[in-house]
């Protein structure tokens, strides 16, 4: 994906389109630019910006396509560009039931909750895989509450849910439903029959949730539904990872973060290696080479608190101002809670679908609600 990007950016440039962009009125974009020149700038002077190369290579894809997405006048929702996406999820989807089929009959078991198997399974992420469902739910339930689509995608929608709770993405469950009920809690609010059944059908769907086998066992939920919240932890890498951050900033970390990601990952490794008792856990840790699986983190620890700043000015500046709709709101929401459990803007899948869906929300504005 990435030398395709390069490529067209440079015949973007070419075409001099880039020139056409309004940088000036577009605050959240002079945002990203200022938190990205501070990145650079803190690399070149900690000499770590050809060691980080991974990381803010990522940050220039994101500003590549935040240049595409201005460049074009968004006239309403609904188009081509978000059934692509719809349709792409859903393609992905049937990959993954072939997927699961094949490691089925090969293995006499579907295994989803380990990491490794997970993986080879789903071909992605699950946390990845999760929200992409859950941004086709939001965007089919947007465009059907618009006009813009039919209420045939509602059966998509329901099988694409129903996926959801499957493969058991725990926060991707979550958003989905929120998503589902908030739609159709505005939408039957005035017809108490149909809100009656709206209801029920959403008790079932919470139901299916708790009673989804690989759920239960993410959840470390035994027999009789009891909780057991110790063993949780103690299989959850986030609460080691979270657990080390929180030694960090008790400790105090420098006002512009430590210098750069080697010298972050070798304070978590060493971490690890003190907190961490059983052997074969500790080992895993180590060789995972786990990273803070938390974006305002990540950035706190890489630059500061300047940097966490500019990072969440970029979601709490749409969500406040007037002239964005609720779906751009809803739509920063699903990226804030994403934010909380993994580093998205470090990672291939995490930096395209931000780049490309935080700047068309944004260019929307109140146009597609009147």
């Amino acid at each position: 994906m990435y030398p395709f990007l390069v490529l067209s950016f440079i015949f973007f440039i070419l075409e001099k389109k880039i020139l056409k962009i309004n940088f000036a009125t577009n605050f959240p974009i002079k945002i990203y630019i200022l938190f990205t020149l501070f990145l650079y700038t803190l690399g070149i002077y900690n000499q770590t910006l050809v060691e980080d190369f991974k990381l803010n290579s990522k940050l220039f894809v994101i500003f590549c396509l935040l240049c595409f997405a201005l460049s074009y006048q968004w006239k309403n929702s609904g188009g081509i560009g978000e059934k692509a996406f719809v349709y792409g999820v859903s393609m992905s989807i049937i990959i993954t039931l072939i997927n699961m089929a094949s490691y089925w009959f090969n293995y006499g078991e579907i295994v989803l909750t380990k990491g490794s198997e997970v993986s080879e399974i789903l071909n992605i992420k699950r946390p990845y895989l999760g929200i992409f469902i859950v941004t086709s739910i939001f965007i089919q339930l947007k465009n059907i509450s618009r006009g813009f689509w039919n209420k045939n995608y509602y059966w998509l929608v329901l099988t694409q849910l129903i996926f959801v709770i499957l493969i058991s993405a725990r926060l991707a469950t979550m958003l989905a439903l929120i998503a589902v009920f908030i739609h159709f809690l505005a939408l039957y609010k005035n017809h108490k029959i149909k809100l009656t059944l709206f209801l029920l059908a959403a008790i079932g769907l919470v139901a299916l949730v708790m009673l989804n086998p690989i759920m239960q066992k993410r959840l470390k939920i035994e027999e009789g539904y009891k909780f057991d919240l110790e063993r949780t932890l103690d299989h959850e890498p986030r609460y080691v990872i979270l657990s080390c951050a929180s030694d960090f900033l008790s400790e105090g970390i420098p006002f512009f973060g430590y210098s750069g990601n080697n010298e972050l990952q070798s304070k978590l490794n060493n971490c690890y290696a003190n907190k961490i008792k059983k052997k074969g856990k500790r080992e895993y840790y180590l060789r995972a080479q786990f990273h803070t699986h938390n974006a305002y983190l990540n950035f706190t620890f890489l630059g500061g608190w300047v940097a966490l700043l500019l990072f969440v000015s970029l979601l709490l500046y749409p969500i406040f101002k007037s002239k964005y709709p609720i779906e751009t709101k809803f739509m920063m929401l699903i990226f804030g809670c994403f934010f909380l459990f993994e580093n998205v803007l470090h990672t291939n899948h995490g930096s395209i679908f931000f780049g490309i869906f935080y700047m068309y929300y944004l260019n929307n504005k109140k146009q597609i609600s009147n």
